[in-house]
């Protein structure tokens, strides 16, 4: 039989009571003021969100009409007719667009070329012309390596587009095929065909002020070549071709510039090229290397080719 006792539960004093009493309502007067404090700051980004405070300029580039991103490197394969002329004319299609939502100001475009490719034109040999009030900028100098073409765009609205197409001129086929006279162990003189392909890079960078500056990279090389089919299939050989596939660009574009004006005679004829939409494509090889998806601007695709 247990003997405890138990003890009565000692009763709280009035003072102790009017203390838990206040403590409760201090609890629910800091909930609520938490509450409120979270409704305002949501309806003040709400109203924030609503006037444009959050708004910003996307600065990109497009090339041939495509958007492309700046974390890729693209051979750009022009497909020009080199024997009507002696020398050719063309255009790097490059577009700068602002895709965001609030205008972009100080835009500026810096193109660099490789200097022993001749590529770039000095100002003094092109006519610049502009669609927009504000007239574009072209500064021309070379700091070798390089030449460089700088432009100064100014301000570029939401949702505007700006084509800054630069005048560049082609030399000539990106390649090298020649027979070289060498000497064997046995001291014999044989005659070697030495063959191989090249390209000239290409840097871009679009900076603007509030915006982070984008950087893209192409591969300039030219064939004679005036049929883009062809060409296209020039393009995927050699890259399936390649001893260092994994090194391989497997986007690429394809161009064939429409012959615009020509100039002169014979050996001294000069031919000016144009850039057209309908004779330009992008092209993306497969991870395997085994398809080619041939894609339009809009980005859906146009065809897809099985390599062989």
């Amino acid at each position: 039989m247990n003997n405890d006792v138990i003890a009565p539960e000692p009763k709280m004093t009035k003072v102790e009571k009017w203390n838990l009493r206040l403590g409760i309502f201090s609890l629910l007067v800091a909930t609520g003021a938490l509450i409120v404090a979270i409704w305002s700051i949501k309806s003040s980004e709400h109203v924030a969100e609503k006037s444009g405070a959050f708004d910003k300029g996307n600065l990109q580039l497009s090339f041939a009409g495509y958007l492309i991103n700046s974390d890729n490197e693209f051979d750009v394969y022009y497909g020009v007719n080199f024997a009507d002329s002696s020398l050719h004319f063309g255009n790097l299609p490059i577009g700068i667009h602002n895709l965001g939502k609030k205008t972009l100001d100080n835009v500026n475009m810096i193109i660099k070329y490789p200097h022993m490719a001749h590529i770039a034109l000095n100002n003094k040999d092109i006519k610049m012309d502009t669609i927009i009030t504000n007239p574009i900028e072209r500064q021309f100098y070379t700091v070798e390596p390089f030449d460089v073409v700088a432009y100064k765009c100014g301000s570029i609205n939401p949702k505007f587009s700006l084509p800054t197409y630069d005048a560049i001129c082609f030399n000539g086929e990106t390649s090298y095929n020649k027979k070289i006279d060498v000497k064997t162990k046995d001291n014999m003189r044989v005659t070697v065909p030495v063959a191989f392909q090249y390209g000239y890079s290409v840097s871009v960078n679009l900076t603007a002020k509030d915006a982070s500056t984008e950087n893209y990279s192409f591969v300039l090389r030219y064939f004679n070549e005036s049929n883009i089919d062809s060409l296209i299939n020039k393009a995927i050989n050699e890259k399936v071709n390649s001893e260092n596939k994994d090194k391989v660009n497997k986007s690429f574009f394809v161009i064939i510039p429409a012959n615009d004006k020509q100039f002169g005679k014979g050996k001294d004829k000069v031919t000016q090229t144009t850039f057209s939409p309908d004779n330009a494509v992008l092209c993306e090889f497969d991870t395997k290397m085994e398809r080619v998806l041939i894609i339009n601007s809009d980005g859906s695709p146009l065809k897809q080719i099985v390599v062989k």
